[in-house]
This record gives structure tokens, C-alpha cells and sequence, in this order.
């Protein structure tokens, strides 16, 4: 893995277990790789509304600290 990777993962969902998303953020970690985890506890596979606005801010961020052009960051 060579890019920053962002994780996000409901602690309810019924088709992917969460503790395979743990490892990965673990092994990334370890592994000193740019990584952010995120964990929602009443959001399944597919979120709702409250997960969602929240998933899409810190996808936004993630987005705008790593992909987002340095002339073109907000601020500047």
C-alpha cells in the first residue's frame, strides 16, 4: 500500500465482519502506513442518514488532507 487509505465500516453489519476491517487498519498501522478507521456503531452495510452525512464529512476531509491539490486547498 502506497496512498493514504481511509476505512469505514458499521459495527452492524451482517455480510462483512468488523473484525476484518480491525485487522486491516492494525496491519496498516503497523505496518506505519497512512490510514484512517472509522467505526459506527448502529450503521450496517448500507448506512442511514446520521452515518452517511458523517461518512461523507470525513471522506471530504480525508479527501481534501490527501488528494486535493495544494494550490487548491481551501484557505489558501
Amino acid at each position: 500500500v502506497r496512498a493514504p487509505v481511509s476505512i469505514h465500516h458499521g459495527r452492524q453489519d451482517p455480510g462483512i465482519p468488523v473484525r476484518t476491517s480491525e485487522a486491516l487498519c492494525q496491519h496498516l498501522r503497523a505496518l506505519e502506513k497512512p490510514v484512517e478507521c472509522y467505526f459506527y456503531p448502529n450503521e450496517a452495510h448500507i448506512f442511514g442518514r446520521a452515518g452517511t452525512e458523517l461518512l461523507m464529512q470525513r471522506s471530504i476531509d480525508f479527501f481534501d488532507r490527501y488528494l486535493r491539490p495544494a494550490e487548491k486547498k481551501p484557505g489558501f
